[in-house]
């Protein structure tokens, strides 16, 4: 109705004072009533679907109330703060309305100055604001307007950090997805691994396009925490799936050098750091095979920051696309010698054929080389989408997720099937683990029992479910290695998928 008039569009509205600026000593009051209890007011999620509408439509309408467009100004700068890749501001749980966090401000139990205790209110508020214009809200209009956000802050982003981020982050959408995910073992209680040298690989154009997951898994997330009984649900934190896979990985390739191994490969290496990160013995070659632009975009990162010059040889381009072996002993590497592969996260983003034929390949060429990789079972990889894992929020946020960073195209597309592949390939497993059996061995059964055992359901059904790991090396095939679980042992590509 608001369209057909011709009424000015929202963005040409004068966008009102700063909320630092409102007389917050008048208003606070009649704020703190609209933020805990619309519902009382009888037009809450009327109000919120109004501005919902309104933004996410991009189209003209008429003058908004002062509620509407003190909450769409708010909406707006909660949006570019989750785009830069952080939550909006104020939601410290540590801090309340009207109070202050218990890190900061005065010491000796004294009150903060009055601009702060206003300034903490205001930014409460507006954290309170966002969180029900993201109950209230219609989903598809959360979904329409995370669509036309993300679009428009990616094309502010291209012009900030250059057109040639369109390419990098089209070839590297694994690699900065893994890399952002890798952050979270700073959380940790005791972090296995440090993930300084993953902040420096920010990207907001590709903050950006996260942007169209991460608003409607907000959105249902606050509606979950609505719903919760005690007012909150728990969900296992994201350190220990990813953060105990990366020191998994790390722990193996200590090992392979400690063992004598003076040749390394990280194939789809994306933007792990190993070859910075991890100490190793003199004479040690280590190669990263991947493409071109990425692998720039990395060094260039890393020199900005003084991390240079960058430890590896480089060989760029896609090693489906190479021949690897020549492209190898171009840059120093001998057949004849062990090589240890790392091949980390690059399997459920290619054909199981391709990727069996692949290994294959690799275990032919090498035949002293061990291959360490990780790999998605069905139901979560395949190439027309996940099925049914029988937990309804897995298969919700992976069909968000996995979309929205392959814009629109569904990414996770290979299954491995081990026990084929093993037949085929003939190859020795030396050890074949669960996540939940890598958990156990990278974190000790002191840290890991009580986890594991607060988030079984985690490990039984949906994604961590799915989630394996092997080592192999060319063999006869046979019977294989075992799991250490049950022998009771120790304790197409996504572009750059890998370490990325």
């Amino acid at each position: 109705k608001n369209a057909a008039s011709g009424a000015a569009p929202l963005e040409a509205l004068p966008p009102g004072p700063p909320l630092r600026e409102l007389p917050l000593c008048a208003h606070t009051r009649g704020a703190r009533a609209i933020a805990s209890r619309p519902a009382c007011l009888g037009s809450g999620p009327a109000w919120m679907s109004c501005v919902a509408v309104r933004l996410g439509s991009g189209g003209r309408c008429g003058r908004l109330a002062p509620i509407e467009r003190l909450t769409a100004g708010i909406v707006r700068r909660c949006l570019a703060s989750v785009a830069r890749g952080g939550a909006w501001p104020g939601l410290d749980p540590r801090s309340g309305l009207g109070g202050h966090s218990s890190t900061a401000g005065p010491r000796c139990g004294r009150r903060p100055p009055l601009g702060q205790l206003q300034q903490r209110r205001a930014l409460h508020l507006q954290a309170e604001l966002f969180r029900l214009f993201l109950r209230f809200s219609p989903m598809r209009l959360i979904h329409a307007l995370a669509a036309r956000e993300a679009s428009r802050l990616r094309e502010v982003a291209l012009a900030e950090e250059g057109a040639g981020m369109a390419e990098v982050t089209a070839l590297g959408r694994t690699a900065f997805l893994a890399s952002n995910a890798r952050r979270a073992e700073a959380q940790a209680p005791e972090p296995l691994y440090s993930a300084d040298l993953d902040m420096l690989f920010e990207s907001r154009v590709f903050a950006a396009t996260l942007l169209r997951a991460r608003l409607p898994m907000l959105a249902i997330a606050a509606r979950e925490q609505a719903a919760a009984k005690d007012g909150s649900a728990e969900e296992m934190p994201a350190w220990l799936g990813i953060g105990s896979s990366t020191a998994f990985f790390d722990d193996r390739l200590r090992r392979a050098l400690a063992e004598g191994t003076r040749q390394v490969v990280s194939l789809g290496s994306g933007f792990d750091c190993r070859a910075m990160r991890l100490e190793r013995p003199d004479g040690t070659l280590f190669v990263e095979v991947d493409e071109g632009p990425l692998l720039d975009f990395k060094m260039q990162r890393l020199a900005d920051a003084g991390h240079g010059p960058y430890p590896a040889a480089i060989v760029r381009g896609s090693y489906l696309g190479l021949d690897l072996l020549d492209e190898l002993v171009k840059v120093g590497v001998d057949p004849t010698e062990p090589v240890f592969f790392l091949w980390e996260a690059n399997t459920m983003y290619l054909p199981p054929e391709r990727a069996r034929s692949f290994l294959g390949a690799l275990l032919r060429d090498f035949p002293r080389c061990e291959v360490i990789f990780d790999y998605f079972t069905e139901p979560v990889a395949g190439p027309g989408g996940p099925k049914k894992t029988g937990c309804a929020e897995t298969d919700r946020d992976l069909e968000i997720l996995v979309r929205a960073v392959g814009d629109g195209e569904w990414l996770l597309i290979g299954p491995w099937d081990s026990e084929l592949a093993q037949r085929e390939l003939g190859f020795e497993v030396i050890e074949q683990l669960s996540l939940r059996e890598v958990v156990r061995a990278v974190r000790g059964e002191a840290v890991a029992a009580p986890l594991l055992q607060r988030h079984r359901r985690d490990f039984e059904v949906g994604l961590h479910a799915c989630q394996h790991f092997c080592r192999l090396r060319p063999g006869r095939g046979g019977s294989g290695g075992e799991s250490t679980e049950s022998a009771g042992g120790d304790d197409y590509r996504g572009g750059g998928g890998g370490g990325g």
